[in-house]
């Protein structure tokens, strides 16, 4: 059992599924604890805790794919001996998935927002028909 940091640097690491991405992967490997957290705007910081045999393995993994429209410029691994407790990848999983809902009932609610402007838009289009087509019969018979 071993415990490690991974620090993902890079212009574009957030905003890109990065921490998605990161989760399924550690899934795959049988990662049993795991964190990943946005910090600053330009890295992406990695706690997991397991068997260091699939650790390493999702580390090489880790360190060749990305998820698409990200661009690390490094990614670097080293033990982790702090007293902060690394969640189940469960946990974790459940923590991402209520972050996930959380941003897209935002984007939802700017959404229903945008509909609702183009709706008042389009009834007041009869109106704006009407006005020009009055002008319009105004001005040729002037």
């Amino acid at each position: 059992m071993g415990s490690f940091k991974i620090l993902i640097e890079g212009e574009a690491v957030q905003n890109v599924d990065y921490r998605l991405f990161l989760a399924n992967q550690a899934l795959l490997h049988g990662i049993e604890h795991f964190y990943a957290v946005n910090v600053n705007t330009s890295k992406v910081l990695v706690l997991v805790n397991g068997d260091e045999s699939k650790i390493v393995r999702f580390y090489e993994t880790v360190q060749k794919a990305r998820p698409e429209g990200a661009s690390p410029s490094t990614v670097e691994k080293e033990p982790y001996n702090e007293d902060v407790s690394i969640p189940s990848i469960t946990t974790y999983i459940n923590l991402l998935s209520l972050d996930q809902l959380i941003r897209g009932r935002e984007g939802l609610a700017a959404l229903t927002e945008g509909v609702k402007s183009i709706g008042d838009s389009i009834e007041r289009l009869p109106d704006k028909i009407i006005d020009s087509f009055v002008n319009r019969l105004k001005s040729s018979s002037v």
